[in-house]
């Protein structure tokens, strides 16, 4: 019986341990390569702003303990993604300040992940929110686009789960944005 207690009590130690473990999530969401001629002839200017609270995604543990999970790459790749998505639809892509057709500012207002306590058994929360804003002759474009996930769990996620959650919810932002044709017929006119 003891020799049962020690085996169960060395999988939970292990499976805690992650909770004070540091995570940087690895970012591989990706734009929709949805091809369009919309945009040609047209130079758009795009500022990507990262404009959460604060660039710590989450914890590891619940309850908003543990060790921080972090993502360094998540601003190169949602600029990156947000160009192909312009670019796919025939859009050239300019940086700030360069003589073009539309501003277009996209901020980045929440990247994140937590898990909740439950009593039995918790959820593991993704929540991405990027909003566009655009000036095109005079006039204004305004949207945000969100995606959110809760999944029930039992044992605190390790790293493929918390990535795999983030990059979905990341992946579904920008399918809204490349699937808005308001905001593409917005920057084309």
């Amino acid at each position: 019986m003891l020799r049962y207690f020690a085996a169960g009590l060395a999988v939970i130690m292990t499976v805690s341990a992650c909770a004070y473990t540091p995570h940087d999530v690895e970012i591989t969401a990706q734009a929709p390569k949805t091809k369009s001629t919309i945009g040609a002839d047209v130079k758009v200017n795009l500022q990507v702003i990262d404009d959460r609270e604060s660039q710590i995604v989450g914890q590891r543990g619940a309850g908003m303990i543990g060790a921080d999970i972090t993502a360094e790459d998540i601003m190169q790749v949602l600029a990156a993604e947000l160009a192909v998505i312009f670019e796919a639809n025939g859009f050239s892509v300019l940086v700030p300040g360069s003589n073009s057709d539309a501003e277009v500012e996209a901020r980045l207002r929440a990247f994140k992940f937590f898990v909740e306590t439950g009593f039995f058994t918790g959820a593991e929360n993704a929540s991405v929110v990027v909003a566009m804003e655009a000036e095109k002759n005079g006039k204004d474009f305004d949207r945000t686009y969100r995606s959110s996930s809760e999944h029930a769990v039992v044992f605190v996620p390790g790293e493929t789960s918390i990535n795999a959650k983030l990059n979905a919810a990341l992946s579904e932002v920008l399918r809204q944005i490349a699937n808005d044709q308001g905001f593409m017929n917005f920057l084309a006119q």
